[in-house]
């Protein structure tokens, strides 16, 4: 009933999955031109598309209640967004200016951190070996299950869940999204450099949304792994050789080489 009083966001953390997106949330609300959404992950545009965009807007603040003497802005970050490429278009029709958020982690990093949660949430059974030889596998099988029953990708479980390669290849997806949003409202980041410079990584962040400088606090890291597994020395050699060509690719695409 309030949805005509709250915001819509100006900006969102779109991906990608497992790329520190949560620090860099709990970040950014710190700062007192950020009226934060009820949650971070809001997932309309994929598993919650059914709802109508009042149910999106809910989760907004109004406009009255955003206590700040400037105009708020507001966002939110579903990393699994990138990942599917109609969910652009949906995003454009709400905000066809909005500012996109992505950044990117190495890819073979990222995949072993997917696995790894996957198996601390018991979704994941297969040894991370057996994981990425099944793959392509269980994608296809999750593809036909939706063509069948007319299901989108984005809401099927496995797709989601078993797409540890997939998902790592960044220029693929930042294409399609590319073709919908100018490459002026994409800031492009990786996780290495909010890792090891912070400071540096959120003054970009202000920079491109057009608020104040603003000190933050960015000593806790969120989601971390408490277990020190690593990947075999010959999993990360074929993986850092399958993922090569695809990162220059993404390095040509946005005009940036974070060193993978």
């Amino acid at each position: 009933m309030t949805a005509d009083q709250r915001m819509v966001p100006d900006f969102m953390i779109a991906g990608f999955q497992k790329c520190g997106t949560t620090s860099l949330f709990s970040y950014l609300v710190q700062h007192p031109e950020i009226a934060p959404p009820l949650k971070k992950e809001i997932k309309y545009f994929d598993l919650n598309s059914s709802q109508n965009i009042n149910w999106y807007k809910a989760h907004f603040p109004k406009y009255a209640d955003a206590q700040n003497d400037q105009k708020p802005i507001t966002g939110e970050a579903t990393p699994d967004y990138i990942f599917f490429p109609e969910i652009a278009a949906k995003i454009a029709r709400l905000n066809s200016r909005i500012k996109l958020i992505i950044i990117c982690r190495n890819p073979v990093d990222r995949a072993f951190s997917q696995y790894k949660y996957s198996i601390w949430r018991g979704t994941e059974y297969l040894s991370f070996a057996e994981a990425l030889e099944k793959e392509p596998e269980r994608l296809a099988e999750a593809t036909r299950f939706c063509r069948t029953n007319k299901q989108p990708l984005s809401e099927n479980w496995a797709y989601r869940e078993f797409s540890y390669v997939k998902r790592g290849l960044y220029a693929q997806q930042l294409e399609n999204w590319l073709k919908v949003f100018p490459e002026n409202q994409f800031l492009f980041l990786c996780t290495e450099e909010l890792k090891n410079q912070p400071d540096m990584v959120l003054k970009k962040i202000t920079d491109f949304l057009g608020i104040a400088d603003f000190t933050f606090c960015t000593r806790e890291k969120y989601l971390q792994s408490t277990k020190a597994e690593v990947i075999s020395p010959h999993i990360r050699q074929n993986l850092t050789a399958y993922f090569e060509q695809e990162n220059l690719k993404l390095f040509k695409l946005i005009g940036k080489n974070f060193g993978w």
